[in-house]
């Protein structure tokens, strides 16, 4: 109908009156995915409970088919649902989210990128390591998303997360030596001891400036106030001319 308000009655109506799991009502709500308009396909999303218990297979299915529709309005809308119906930790909507971190259009890429912490487990290896792989993505608000949705994957002190963020901080890139600093402080505590040795490996052994002086930085934000683990690395470098 041309009309959102229409639409938005018709599909309260169905959404309320269909038995839940019922294919023809999934079908109905998943089609509306695929409108036009915004409103419409924000109803569909939070009106996907309501017609299927989550993560029910066939619903899972119908949305993912959306992940390949043309419109890239349509494949993020697909995306919002399937992270909403899908259990945390469920390894085929991880794997056909991550998928579209490779999307064409950048804002399903960002979408995607978010949406890996929200259905991937935490403390999942291979969940850490896929969130972890996105500091290194050439756009600037994927690295940020990955970074925001470190924490869903990761708990604090995770040794992988570390491992996997730290890493990036000797990139020749300053924009992913920046997210891999961002990435630490979400998964570490003040002081952590992993996070700092690997701070001042790179501090100490980078034989470009800039990585140095980022390292140092890190190192600092990291760091508790007056931790030698801290202030000890940061003045030998100084007095070895490695930092400014």
């Amino acid at each position: 109908h041309g009309r959102a308000e229409v639409r938005s009655t018709a599909l309260w109506t169905l959404e309320r009156l269909a038995t839940r799991n019922n294919r023809s009502a999934i079908d109905a709500v998943c089609m509306r995915l695929e409108h036009s308009e915004s409103d419409t396909r924000l109803a569909a999303i939070r009106g996907l409970h309501r017609v299927a218990t989550k993560s029910n297979d066939y619903a899972l299915d119908q949305i993912s088919v959306r992940l390949e529709h043309q419109s890239p309005l349509t494949r993020v809308a697909a995306l919002e649902a399937l992270a909403q119906m899908s259990r945390k930790g469920d390894v085929h909507s991880f794997q056909r989210v991550a998928e579209r971190v490779g999307d064409e259009e950048l804002a399903v890429r960002k979408v995607a990128a978010r949406k890996l912490g929200q259905v991937g487990a935490r403390g999942d290896e291979f969940a850490i390591r896929s969130v972890g792989n996105l500091l290194d993505h050439s756009d600037k608000e994927v690295r940020a998303a990955a970074v925001n949705a470190l924490p869903d994957v990761a708990e604090k002190g995770d040794w992988e997360a570390i491992d996997q963020i730290s890493r990036r901080l000797g990139s020749s890139k300053p924009g992913i030596r920046k997210s891999a600093t961002r990435g630490l402080l979400q998964v570490t505590e003040p002081g952590d001891r992993r996070a700092l040795e690997a701070c001042t490996r790179h501090l100490e052994s980078a034989r470009d400036l800039e990585v140095r002086q980022d390292a140092a930085r890190a190192l600092r934000q990291l760091g508790s106030p007056g931790d030698d683990k801290v202030m000890i690395p940061l003045a030998r470098s100084w007095a070895n001319l490695q930092i400014k």
